[in-house]
């Protein structure tokens, strides 16, 4: 499952706290995706990967998240924010059976 988390130039510092906690509570396995704009992220841990949209002023919050959409071209994935702060452990198999079944029944989707 594709996990993508947006962020803003004025947010950007919300991503340490932000992975910290999604380790702890969530799996520290699981891949993630940063979207953000031209201000570089804290270093994070190995599992976060980002994609820079380009500089934030030439973009709308929506023009910025097409762009990437477009560049990731995925059928499914959840969508945080980088102030999504996880704060007890995630049943993690159930979110895993709802991705499952949505690929199973596209038009719930």
């Amino acid at each position: 499952m594709k996990i993508i988390v947006l962020t803003s130039n004025k947010y950007v510092r919300c991503l340490e706290p932000f992975a910290k906690l999604f380790n702890q509570f969530w799996d520290p396995t699981q891949d993630v995706t940063v979207v953000r704009y031209d201000v570089p992220p804290p270093i994070l841990p190995a599992n976060f990967q980002n994609y820079a949209v380009g500089k934030q002023p030439e973009y709308t919050w929506s023009e910025g998240l097409i762009k990437f959409l477009e560049a990731m071209r995925q059928e499914l994935f959840l969508l945080l924010l980088e102030d999504y702060f996880i704060s007890e452990l995630v049943k993690v198999n159930r979110i895993r059976q709802l991705y499952i079944w949505m690929k199973k029944n596209p038009k719930v989707v």
